[in-house]
């Protein structure tokens, strides 16, 4: 077989291997999420604004917090968002993320350089939530880890 059909090959059985692996009940792949972040909630995302400038949309929103799992927010608080997306479409759909305003879900955080950004476990291409039929098993691995 010719080097360039294997290659190709491998590369179209490469993502169905990975997307086997990837199962959000797994505790591993939540204990991942875990290390990367300083706050667990269930909450509803929401955009609250964006905004037109030279370099892009400059967007404002908030997780609104239903139940925190982990961390020091309170129900009813708001974790504040700020973001930059790019005018026109682009193939880094996960800088875009005004496509996941309504979601309601379990959201990984972590607080960067003053700003709050989505840390959760690596599930998918961009990592934002958790769907909420995990809530028992991140329940058990935050009490597991001691970490409430």
């Amino acid at each position: 077989m010719p080097y360039s059909l294997m290659a190709v090959v491998l590369l179209m059985r490469l993502p169905l291997g990975i997307a086997q692996e990837l199962n959000p009940h797994d505790p591993a792949m939540i204990a991942d999420g875990l290390n990367r972040s300083s706050v667990v909630v269930i909450g509803k995302f929401a955009v609250d604004w964006c905004w037109p400038w030279f370099d892009g949309w400059h967007c404002n929103g908030a997780t609104h917090v239903e139940e925190s799992l982990y961390g020091h927010w309170k129900v009813n608080d708001a974790v504040p968002f700020r973001w930059k997306e790019p005018y026109g479409p682009t193939c880094l759909i996960c800088t875009k993320l005004s496509r996941l305003d309504g979601d309601r879900a379990i959201w990984f955080l972590s607080k960067r350089n003053g700003t709050w950004r989505f840390s959760g476990p690596h599930l998918s291409w961009c990592d934002e939530n958790v769907p909420l039929d995990c809530r028992d098993a991140v329940v058990r691995c935050i009490r597991q880890r001691g970490m409430k």
